[in-house]
């Protein structure tokens, strides 16, 4: 009985946690797409999101994709924002560490799943 209640508590913390997290991220992608709104020529129509790992640990990558109004292209706009490792759910923590320097892994599917 006593181990059930640890085991429901501990996952408790662990859902509060991550949506803290996505929380954070979320509002962080809201404000950076207005900014950009500004910044670029064209509507934003698309955007994802992504955990990469760096030499210096581990920053959030965020693309955002818009289409010029003149020449009809698509532009790609990234913005990195450092993260610290204790911020990152543990499933996508383990995801990442186990890549190489360098590598991203997507991280939109869960943020929408924790969003929606």
């Amino acid at each position: 009985m006593v181990l059930l209640t640890i085991g429901i508590i501990s996952a408790a913390l662990a859902v509060a946690g991550l949506s803290i997290y996505w929380k954070n991220i979320v509002q962080w992608i809201q404000r950076v797409w207005q900014k950009l709104q500004e910044r670029i020529q064209g509507v934003i129509e698309g955007v994802k999101t992504f955990i990469l790992k760096t030499k210096e640990g581990f920053k959030n990558s965020t693309k955002y994709y818009s289409r010029d109004k003149i020449t009809e292209e698509w532009q790609e706009t990234v913005v990195l924002k450092p993260v610290d490792e204790s911020e990152i759910p543990k499933a996508i923590l383990q995801r990442i560490k186990s890549c190489s320097i360098g590598s991203e892994i997507e991280t939109t599917e869960e943020l929408l799943t924790l969003t929606v």
